[in-house]
C-alpha cells in the first residue's frame, strides 16, 4: 500500500466483513484428515466427491461452495510507465468505476 489512503481504504472493507470480535476469534488451522475436513460443514460432502472415501455418501451436486462476491467497483489501470500503484486522484494509474 502505497497511500495511507490506500490502507485506510483496505481497513474499512476488512472491518465491513469481519467485525472486532471476528477478528479476535482463534480458528483451527489444521484439519486430521478427510473424516474431519468432511464433517466441517454439512454441505462439504455434496459438492466433495473425495468425501465418499471417508464414509460420506457420495456427492450429489455439481455446485460449488464459494460464496457470491459482494459488488465491487470493476478497477484498471491507465497510462504508463507509472512506478508506483495508487488512484488516479493520487497520481498513480489505478481507475475504478462501478460495474
Amino acid at each position: 500500500m502505497h497511500t495511507r489512503a490506500d490502507f485506510l481504504q483496505v481497513q474499512r472493507e476488512l472491518r465491513e466483513r469481519c467485525d472486532e470480535r471476528c477478528q479476535r476469534a482463534k480458528l483451527p488451522f489444521l484439519v486430521d484428515g478427510l473424516e474431519d475436513l468432511c464433517s466441517r460443514n454439512t454441505n462439504i460432502p455434496n459438492v466433495y466427491s473425495k468425501c465418499a472415501a471417508a464414509g460420506f455418501r457420495a456427492a450429489t451436486q455439481n455446485t460449488s461452495l464459494a460464496v457470491q462476491p459482494m459488488p465491487r467497483k470493476r478497477c484498471h489501470s491507465v497510462g504508463a510507465n507509472v512506478p508506483f500503484i495508487a488512484s488516479v486522484a493520487e497520481g498513480g494509474t489505478i481507475t475504478c468505476e462501478d460495474e
